[in-house]
């Protein structure tokens, strides 16, 4: 068996060990794809690294989407770096290998970043801060999203799932309810997807996201600077991806 083969097959022990005892929605399990990813992308298996970076995406924005009610704005921050470090490896995979699906998860993974994560949590607080009447509900749904939290940390085996479907389904309520009561409520939670974009574009429109990022990946390290965009049109299938230029 060769290193690869060996490296691979500890990576995929641990991600089985880590589902098994932590489940799928574990900041550890999700760190461990994101060894397998970079594993595979820098071994040429990108067909299994586009299923595996797929996957991630889909856990980073679950994670995220509801760690960003009760986590601190540094503890936010820390997991901002982690999430931004995953799109970075993305936009490397897609230079490496373009992939029309990794094409629409990185467009997705821009608007969540740049829309919801760093707007919601202080959206939410002006809300808060703007009328009374809605900070307790406020103040305790992001008690439960901590305490909700914390339980999804512990081992399986030890979680309380009467607990769990308890508290998920005070916070659906209270969700409910503030959507309900609060006007702007739905639209600071909302998690727009690329397709909820292109539906909004006009026949002769396009939505361009340009980017940046450090290309590290297929065994090469670089402090050169990498500029791409993303272009959606209607009527595509999934957004383009266009390198545009190297700045060292």
């Amino acid at each position: 068996m060769g290193e690869f083969e060996k490296c691979e097959a500890s990576l995929l022990k641990t991600q089985m060990i880590r589902r098994k005892v932590l489940g799928n929605e574990h900041p550890d399990y999700v760190q461990t794809l994101r060894m397998i990813a970079e594993l595979y992308t820098k071994t040429n298996k990108t067909e299994k690294a586009e299923a595996v970076y797929a996957e991630i995406s889909i856990l980073d924005s679950k994670l995220l989407g509801k760690a960003v009610y009760h986590l601190s704005e540094r503890e936010l921050a820390n997991y901002m770096n982690i999430f931004s470090k995953s799109v970075n490896d993305q936009f490397c995979f897609n230079q490496i290998a373009p992939s029309e699906h990794i094409n629409a998860v990185s467009f997705d993974n821009i608007i969540f970043q740049k829309g919801f994560l760093m707007q919601a949590a202080a959206h939410l607080r002006k809300l808060s801060d703007s009328d009374g009447t809605y900070s307790e509900s406020i103040s305790e749904l992001r008690a439960m999203h901590r305490s909700l939290g914390d339980l999804y940390l512990q081992p399986l085996a030890e979680r309380d799932s009467n607990q769990i479907a308890q508290i998920e389904s005070q916070i659906e309520l209270r969700e409910k309810e503030l959507a309900r009561s609060m006007k702007d409520y739905g639209n600071v939670t909302k998690q727009i997807k690329w397709q909820h974009v292109q539906q909004k574009l006009k026949p002769n429109e396009a939505a361009l996201e340009f980017i940046q990022y450090e290309f590290n990946q297929a065994n090469e390290n670089s402090d050169s600077s990498f500029y791409a965009a993303l272009i959606l049109l209607p009527g595509n299938s999934f957004p383009k991806f266009v390198p545009l230029l190297m700045k060292q």
